[in-house]
């Protein structure tokens, strides 16, 4: 019960739903220093805790630039905000950015390793060298402190909601005269990427074999880190890098998307649990495809 440490900043909700949940609240950054500081200084105290998550990210940053308006504010002009403090672009954010790696820095020097939860948040950003904008999946935070935070770390894991939307049409949009393209939710489920090669997604990953995603579940991501780890030993080797985790056989989707292979019109399918057989049956999927919206737009809860 005492594997992870987790120091709850600012206004963030204490974790009451975790049982047993091992750790402190920071209402302030003069807490969250203290709170390291008995950490690393009796360490043997805590034999343990392997782990010191901080939660959350965005929160963690507040209190640190509250602290840094004060510290400024003690001996200097009136500053009300962050940007006012230390006289200088961004120069307030640079104290607070530093504070926030020092206290990291700290733990990780003590033994502990780190576990940073933030918020997610869709954001607009600019390619270095063109500097055509995009939209991007990634942290809440300010993208200066979230650069800096992602830095010291091994892997980031994007969670987020995948949805399977069906029966898309173009409809105009009342307000802006434009089309849009409107569909029915049928499915969704957690998703956490450590990878993604269109950069849609801003994470992060020193693990090069490592699956780029998978479902949100603690298991599986115990299993695509050892296995990427085992994969690159095996490269380091000079052997091929071999899967050690086998992957999960998840159930057939509910809804048959288009792009299924028809080729020959069937698909196979078991035809019992207790046989180990299986055979081609003709399949309607415009049939498969009408029963379900139907179902979904006249269906009870409890059908």
């Amino acid at each position: 019960n005492e594997g992870a440490f987790i120091i709850t900043c600012g206004g963030e909700n204490k974790p009451k739903h975790i049982h047993d949940a091992f750790g402190d609240v920071a209402p302030d950054f003069k807490t969250f220093v203290a709170i390291v500081k008995e950490l690393c200084t009796n360490k043997e105290a805590y034999p343990n805790t392997k782990f010191v998550a901080i939660d959350s990210l965005d929160e963690y940053a507040r209190i640190t630039e509250n602290y840094v308006v004060a510290e400024w504010n003690a001996s200097n002009d009136r500053a009300k905000s962050i940007a006012q403090a230390y006289k200088g672009f961004q120069k307030g954010e640079n104290r607070a950015c530093d504070l926030m790696i020092q206290q990291v820095m700290k733990l990780q020097d003590a033994g502990y390793s780190i576990l940073e939860i933030g918020h997610t948040k869709t954001k607009s950003k600019s390619d270095v060298i063109t500097q055509v904008q995009f939209e991007q999946l990634t942290c809440n935070l300010d993208n200066k402190y979230y650069n800096a935070l992602k830095d010291k770390v091994n892997l980031v894991a994007m969670c987020y909601f995948e949805h399977v939307i069906d029966n898309v049409e173009e409809k105009k949009n009342a307000f802006t005269k434009k089309m849009d393209k409107v569909g029915e939710l049928v499915d969704r489920k957690r998703v956490m990427v450590f990878a993604d090669d269109d950069n849609a997604i801003d994470c992060k990953s020193h693990f090069e074999y490592i699956a780029h995603k998978i479902d949100f579940d603690a298991k599986g991501f115990v299993e695509a880190v050892e296995e990427a780890i085992a994969m690159k030993l095996d490269a380091v080797n000079g052997k091929t890098p071999v899967k050690t985790v086998a992957p999960k056989v998840e159930p057939a989707p509910v809804v048959v998307e288009d792009d299924l292979d028809e080729d020959d019109g069937t698909i196979p399918f078991d035809v019992d649990d207790d046989l180990d057989t299986t055979e081609e049956v003709e399949f309607d999927f415009d049939a498969v495809k009408t029963e379900i919206r139907n179902k979904n737009k006249a269906g009870t809860p409890e059908q």
